[in-house]
């Protein structure tokens, strides 16, 4: 709980992008503690409508082309490897959110 405390108060938006797009925490244990800091909620709610935009969308579309699937819908294996792709896609971000992390990054140069 402290380290998320600490991590919000001295990172702000980078750090809820971070533990949003790293589902290290229950979605629900992060909100109230994000809650119990001095985060502003605009912060809170962009970064985090922002940064779980992608898993939601990407998974639904992966939802939407497994019914496509089972009725038989055409060109069925073009929109599984899209969905795949946009899966991916998303698995790569906590990459980049990392490396955008390291010390010296979010600083204006």
């Amino acid at each position: 709980m402290q380290a998320i405390k600490a991590g919000a108060e001295e990172e702000g938006w980078p750090f809820v992008a971070f533990v949003r797009l790293v589902p290290v925490f229950p979605f629900n244990l992060l909100n109230y503690a994000l809650g119990l800091t001095r985060l502003s909620v605009r912060t809170f709610a962009l970064t985090s409508w922002l940064t779980m935009a992608p898993g939601a969308l990407a998974y639904a579309y992966l939802g939407s082309v497994g019914r496509e699937a089972i009725s038989g819908g055409p060109a069925i294996m073009q929109k599984g490897l899209l969905a795949l792709t946009l899966l991916a896609a998303v698995a790569l971000l906590p990459v980049l959110i990392r490396h955008w992390r390291r010390p010296g990054r979010l600083t204006p140069h």
